[in-house]
């Protein structure tokens, strides 16, 4: 009875290595293929449109993409799991074609970080604030700015101007006048320049706290 028990045990410790073993090598076969084709973790979205676009301009939207992507799919599913109990927001067949995303459930879930008042989660509490700051700065704020060069003074100049020979009274002060607004546009430029920096500069500081 006891030599049969033993065996009994072996015989169930074989056959869970033999489901671990057929189970690994499916998810091996599973994640192979996966990888490759529908989800392709590897490949980042630059966020930008089609065409040719400077190397300046893809590292700038390429990280601020990925911030944006982190807060509304990673932190957003976060929020889902922990608050919204019950029913996959999808149906089975497209779990694992489509990413959940929320913005609400994003901010949502930086906005629980950001209450965390306790010593042990300062970090926490303030790298959420921070995401949240270059996610208003990348979605709200820098959209909205103006191109220096659809500056109302510069377009309104370069019109009057346009309707003027050389000759003409008034060609000479309003030469004066596109010296002035095109130093005022350029110092624009330079400015948002500095801001885009900077701002690159912030979200790099933070990226250890970038995970879930």
């Amino acid at each position: 009875m006891i030599q049969y028990t033993i065996n009994m045990n072996n015989f169930k410790e074989q056959l869970i290595d033999i489901w671990w073993s057929i189970r690994n090598r499916y998810l091996t076969i599973k994640y192979y293929i996966s990888h490759r084709t529908y989800n392709r973790q590897h490949i980042i979205r630059t966020g930008l449109g089609p065409g040719f676009s400077d190397v300046v301009e893809k590292m700038l939207y390429t990280n601020f993409t990925m911030l944006v992507d982190f807060i509304e799919i990673e932190k957003a599913w976060m929020y889902y799991i922990f608050n919204q109990r019950g029913v996959h927001p999808y149906p089975w067949y497209m779990r694992q074609f489509k990413k959940f995303r929320s913005k609400e459930y994003g901010l949502a879930y930086l906005a629980w970080e950001m209450s965390l008042d306790d010593a042990i989660n300062k970090r926490q509490r303030q790298s959420a604030q921070e995401q949240l700051e270059l996610y208003t700065w990348w979605t709200h704020i820098r959209p909205n700015r103006i191109d220096p060069y659809d500056h109302p003074e510069y377009v309104d100049i370069l019109n009057s101007r346009s309707k003027l020979e050389p000759n003409q009274k008034g060609y000479d002060i309003q030469s004066t006048e596109i010296r002035r607004v095109t130093k005022m546009v350029i110092q624009i430029e330079e400015d948002q320049e500095k801001e885009d920096n900077n701002m690159l500069v912030r979200l790099v500081k933070i990226r250890q706290g970038l995970w879930t």
